[in-house]
């Protein structure tokens, strides 16, 4: 009996946790913390030029659709002339009285239909830095212009994920009746 009350108040007591255990578990938890927020950072600078990109997509494929489709649905190219090039493109529509006009201001694309009011056709996110339109008609059966239209994210504060530029080239002839 004096051995088991020797033993049992001999052993040490294993029930605590040392300094050295408790920074171990501390340096252990402290990466797998720094490691998911610089994952969860990389995953939202991904989330923004994504959003950046896509929305210069968006406004570009429209721009130049609602251009190629008026062009297609004119009765005929009043600027360019034939052969030449401008910033601005006026075409006759059907059932309009004055000419519908394209150009660009305040970095945006505008449309002024008919003598109307002009419209807005890009947001105030992405800046329009190149409009140009050529008329290629070599002769007069055939109306047929080619559209470049250059744009960029709007960027204020210079950062790298809110930086996108792309330019579209598309062309219309003005379909004969």
């Amino acid at each position: 009996m004096q051995q088991f009350i020797k033993r049992k108040y001999n052993k040490v007591n294993t029930k605590g946790v040392t300094l050295v255990e408790v920074l171990l578990y501390v340096s252990v938890v402290s990466i797998i913390l720094i490691a998911m927020s610089a994952f969860n950072g990389a995953i939202i600078q991904s989330r923004i030029k994504n959003t950046t990109v896509l929305e210069v997509e968006q406004q570009g494929i429209l721009a130049t659709q609602a251009i190629a489709q008026s062009i297609r649905n004119a009765e005929a190219i009043n600027s360019p002339s034939a052969g030449t090039d401008d910033s601005s493109l006026s075409i006759d529509l059907p059932d309009d009285g004055a000419p519908t006009v394209f150009s660009v201001s305040d970095d945006s694309l505008w449309v002024e239909r008919g003598g109307s009011v002009a419209v807005r056709l890009t947001n105030n996110r992405v800046i329009v830095d190149e409009l140009l339109f050529e008329n290629l008609t070599q002769d007069s059966v055939s109306d047929t212009v080619r559209i470049m239209l250059t744009l960029n994210h709007r960027n204020p504060a210079g950062r790298n994920e809110y930086s996108f530029e792309k330019t579209y080239k598309t062309s219309a002839t003005v379909r004969q009746p």
